[in-house]
């Protein structure tokens, strides 16, 4: 199957594999994935919920800000499905990428992390030339990203994206 791409907040998608899901917000979001064709009479589902701290509606360059991003189990079940977890991250341009994972094995012979959560803090970088140049074009930009994969190759994702134009 291609990739689905969209604007929405919230999608499903199903093809004759799997079905797919995701809800995203401020502040908070909730992705699965579903297989169907491993056996019909057990179905097995990678279901997370993830979560991070406000971001503000205003930055300046220099602030500093403390960041929690989190991701927990929601209900992850079946046998099959090896290498089910989910992830949230942040990407800050010009800056840094922090992320976070749960999940492992369902079959319960290895380790199953049913929550992980991050603090840490980034300063708000300082404008680069391009930014400069054209604030109304070159925007600063912080990205959310989350997902639920199953199996290894079957995942759902989405990004919450905030931008921020200069003003000097």
């Amino acid at each position: 199957m291609g990739d689905l791409q969209g604007t929405e907040a919230s999608a499903e998608h199903s093809d004759r594999d799997c079905g797919y899901k995701y809800k995203i917000g401020s502040g908070t979001a909730k992705t699965s994935v579903t297989i169907n064709a491993l056996n019909p009479l057990n179905v097995e589902v990678s279901s997370f919920s993830h979560s991070w701290s406000e971001i503000p509606d205003i930055i300046k360059p220099g602030q500093t800000i403390n960041q929690t991003i989190s991701v927990v189990n929601n209900g992850s079940s079946g046998k099959h499905a090896y290498l089910v977890f989910g992830e949230t991250s942040i990407h800050i341009n010009l800056g840094e990428d922090e992320n976070v994972q749960a999940g492992g094995n369902l079959d319960g012979n290895t380790n199953w992390d049913n929550e992980s959560q991050k603090q840490f803090t980034w300063t708000v970088p300082k404008p680069d030339v391009f930014i400069l140049s054209d604030p109304k074009k070159y925007k600063f930009r912080i990205s959310i990203g989350v997902s639920s994969m199953a199996s290894g190759s079957y995942e759902t994702s989405g990004y919450y994206t905030i931008e921020y134009e200069y003003r000097p």
